[in-house]
């Protein structure tokens, strides 16, 4: 009869030690779930979910980049200054036209584009056939000495290159370098686009003469 009840008290026994609260069973769950400064757990290290990977700078920049960049590079500004330089107005618009084409806004940059070329025409005319045209040759001419023309010229050409690389597509070109594009070769269609503009030059100052 003792050794039953001993049995009995020792049974008692291990079941109080093996037995826990349930305010001691939440904290040790709880301490099991709490990471430590590694990153882990008492289970092992805690697994990254799907939309908590860490990023690096360049994946953080690249799709603002790849939703707004443009599909195309555009033509660098240096072949554009040059047409503008050489070629003149109507060689700097065409430069500008095709810019627009490789990037997608043809249509929205006619707006722009058009009535440009009419002010260059208005311009020849204002300098070929008023009075007014002819004393700011005169009084240029009296400053600068000959060549008055051309230089007044190549002044619009520069502020239509102005207008269009450094305004007008000045968001294409920093996209363009940013992502890295390949800039197509702009000195045959730079070489194409001088001649053009000079002989429109020459064909509307015979037909204003």
């Amino acid at each position: 009869m003792l050794s039953g009840t001993r049995l009995l008290r020792a049974t008692v026994w291990s079941a109080r030690g093996r037995c826990k609260t349930p305010a001691q069973g939440a904290g040790a769950t709880l301490l099991r779930l709490i990471p430590n400064a590694r990153g882990t757990t008492a289970r092992g290290p805690i697994a990254p979910r799907g939309d908590e990977t860490m990023s690096t700078p360049h994946d953080l920049l690249q799709p603002s980049l790849q939703g707004t960049g443009p599909a195309r590079a555009p033509y660098s500004q240096a072949a554009g200054f040059c047409c503008a330089f050489i070629g003149g107005p109507l060689a700097t618009l065409l430069m500008a036209g095709l810019n627009a084409r490789r990037l997608g806004r043809w249509p929205a940059d006619l707006r722009w584009l058009l009535p440009a070329a009419l002010l260059w025409l208005g311009f020849e005319w204002w300098l070929l056939r008023s009075t007014s045209g002819a004393q700011a040759v005169d009084w240029i001419s009296s400053w600068l000495g000959g060549g008055a023309p051309e230089l007044m010229r190549r002044a619009l050409a520069l502020a239509c290159f102005a207008a269009t690389a450094l305004l007008l597509h000045r968001r294409e070109h920093r996209m363009a370098d940013l992502m890295g594009l390949d800039r197509p070769n702009g000195w045959w269609a730079g070489a194409a686009l001088i001649v053009a503009g000079n002989l429109a030059h020459y064909v509307v100052s015979r037909l204003l003469a």
